[in-house]
């Protein structure tokens, strides 16, 4: 297994799974237009906004609708955008600074090598 980070937002009634691997960060990156270490310095300096969270959320669960294998439509700015309305801008920012923290501090042990052939879809 690589570079993967996961967490759950938690609203009504629901749980929002996320996922984040380097495939994931790679396209929020191509989305936003900026590198994720900018992304993270946006986290530090308390500077991120919206069309960051938007996009990462985005991501982050598209990725793990990919990797849970359920079908299903892909997830849409408007379905991220409902979610961040119903729990609130910080509520869901902090689960997603948490998932990518992990995949970007990722580093392999060396005892436990990465396998090869990784069959994750993201």
């Amino acid at each position: 297994m690589g570079a993967r980070g996961e967490s759950v937002i938690h609203a009504k009634g629901r749980d929002i799974y996320l996922l984040f691997t380097t495939r994931a960060l790679l396209n929020a990156e191509q989305q936003l237009g900026k590198s994720i270490s900018v992304i993270m310095r946006g986290f530090v300096s308390n500077t991120i906004g919206y069309t960051d969270l938007v996009a990462l959320l985005r991501c982050g669960m598209e990725a793990a609708r990919m990797d849970a294998r359920t079908g299903g439509r892909p997830i849409s700015n408007n379905d991220v955008i409902d979610i961040i309305d119903e729990v609130g801008f910080m509520a869901a920012i902090n689960p997603v600074m948490d998932a990518v923290s992990n995949v970007v501090s990722f580093k392999v042990d060396e005892e436990n090598d990465a396998v090869e052939g990784d069959s994750d879809p993201n």
